[in-house]
């Protein structure tokens, strides 16, 4: 899948930067009334890499907010995807406690992602790359946001950005308490009891052979594999159909706070 890529404007070194507070709305689907979204550009001076985030404060009057200890979501986009592209899941994590930091992963002269070829071999290097900037981001964020839940975190991603996600779980799973993937079709998900595991399926594009667990793994996998009945793998963003936008926040929503598999409405 392909969006387009906005630019981001504000660059903010590595060191000392500060960010100003966030406005925060009612805890409602109305998204006139949602916490606007801080868009900031960090630079990873060990890769010379710009990496442009949108991030997005839990609304106000979180019960984990005078307490310090909100968890957070990274959301990783589709291939292409602007870190701002979901908004939609970004606020109902939101009004759910969640600090949200979106994550574009591909920037303006990058070289395209392989089409040809073995898929687990000529895309390694990009979902490497992604892995990396999640990971650069887990020891940058905390030094500005320290009265976060750093130690584990939840990782979201849809399609390229699932397969990324899958990646980083795969590697470091002591560091995500739960993985969540929209739609991704190519890298294999955990067959662990750790990170416990989300996956929404489209009705339009079916996952490479392995990508999710066999009949046979999945009551041992921990995987819960949800279909979006008539859901098509490019809607799954802000541009997607409000419908769908709405049974995507219920089923991640359930699946994070009640610790059941949930069903997607019809």
């Amino acid at each position: 899948m392909t969006f387009r890529i906005r630019r981001l404007t504000v660059v903010i070194s590595l060191a000392g930067f500060a960010l100003q507070p966030v406005m925060s709305g009612a805890a409602s689907h109305d998204e006139s009334q949602a916490p606007s979204v801080e868009r900031l550009t960090l630079q990873d001076t060990t890769r010379q890499r710009a990496v442009p985030l949108a991030v997005y404060r839990p609304a106000a009057g979180s019960a984990c907010l005078p307490r310090g200890d909100c968890p957070v979501a990274f959301i990783s986009p589709g291939y292409g995807g602007s870190a701002d592209g979901y908004g939609f899941l970004a606020r109902a994590l939101n009004r759910a406690g969640y600090l949200v930091v979106g994550v574009q992963m591909e920037l303006p002269g990058d070289t395209p992602i392989p089409t040809t070829g073995d898929v687990q071999v000529v895309r390694a290097p990009f979902w490497r790359q992604g892995a990396d900037t999640l990971g650069f981001l887990l020891k940058t964020l905390p030094q500005t946001w320290p009265a976060y839940q750093w130690q584990q975190v939840v990782l979201i991603g849809h399609s390229n950005g699932g397969d990324i996600s899958a990646w980083f779980a795969r590697e470091h799973p002591a560091q995500v308490s739960a993985l969540i993937t929209l739609d991704h079709r190519r890298f294999p998900l955990p067959r662990t009891a750790t990170p416990r595991t989300l996956t929404l399926r489209s009705a339009d594009q079916v996952a490479d052979a392995g990508v999710l667990p066999s009949a046979t793994e999945l009551p041992a996998s921990h995987t819960c594999v949800v279909p979006l009945p008539g859901a098509l793998h490019n809607d799954m963003h802000d541009g997607g159909p409000q419908a769908l936008r709405h049974n995507i926040e219920a089923v991640v929503l359930g699946f994070l706070q009640q610790n059941v598999c949930p069903k997607a409405h019809p």
